[in-house]
């Protein structure tokens, strides 16, 4: 991974890494819902990269939803997850889940991540609303902002509302009764859930003799997620 830490100069990745230990001071996650909290006022309607409107309504009316939070497809790491996931849809899909990414970019800039394979919804939080239900957000002050436009990140291009702030990585696996079964939740932006936990969160589906599905399947797991990146990591 030396080609990642090599695109970001030392002292654009020393910010970096300074605001995780800032916001892990500040304890910025300490109000987020979490597992075994009841997401009540979860009713989003989002928009996904091809415009089409998006309701958690219709989406816990079939089954589960595995909620995902990113900063966008500038983010290598966020790269990197959405393939994660993209390797295990069918194992979520096959318990009747359905995944949903959530990040604050404009739709334009989620076809970038359609176009490089994700087959599942992308979806626009306009004004971080749905991060902020989560409490999973943060705002980007001028010293990580004016970090973020030295590596040619302009949010306040990139973010559908122009405004500048991010959700930290953060996953929910939430039932239809809108009870999280499993959070993750992380101020550095290099650690992500890991998809094998996410499967198994998520409940198998009852057949209709009664029984419940046995997934004999070993999950791999994405050990590139889990690698301690060091300070050398980039976006």
């Amino acid at each position: 991974m030396e080609h990642i830490s090599k695109k970001v100069p030392k002292d654009i990745l020393d910010v970096f890494t300074k605001k995780i230990h800032q916001h892990a001071e500040e304890h910025i996650l300490d109000k987020a819902l979490k597992t075994g909290d009841v997401a009540t006022d979860l009713d989003f309607d989002l928009l996904d990269a091809h415009g089409n409107h998006v309701k958690s309504s219709e989406l816990l009316a079939k089954g589960p939803i595995v909620v995902t939070f990113v900063r966008g497809s500038w983010c290598a790491f966020c790269n990197m997850q959405v393939h994660a996931l993209q390797n295990v849809i069918n194992d979520i899909q096959s318990k009747n889940a359905t995944l949903v990414v959530i990040s604050p970019q404009s739709t334009q800039s989620s076809m970038k991540m359609v176009e490089q394979g994700a087959m599942f919804p992308l979806l626009t939080d306009v004004d971080s609303k749905l991060a902020k239900q989560f409490n999973v957000h943060y705002q980007v002050d001028p010293e990580l902002h004016d970090a973020f436009l030295n590596v040619g990140i302009d949010l306040a291009q990139v973010n559908q509302d122009g405004l500048l702030s991010l959700p930290v990585p953060a996953t929910f696996v939430i039932s239809q009764e809108k009870k999280i079964l499993y959070s993750f939740l992380d101020v550095n932006y290099r650690h992500r859930a890991e998809p094998a936990d996410i499967l198994n969160a998520l409940p198998e589906p009852v057949t209709r003799t009664g029984r419940r599905r046995v997934y004999r399947k070993r999950v791999k797991q994405i050990t590139m997620l889990k690698l301690d990146w060091g300070d050398g990591a980039a976006t």
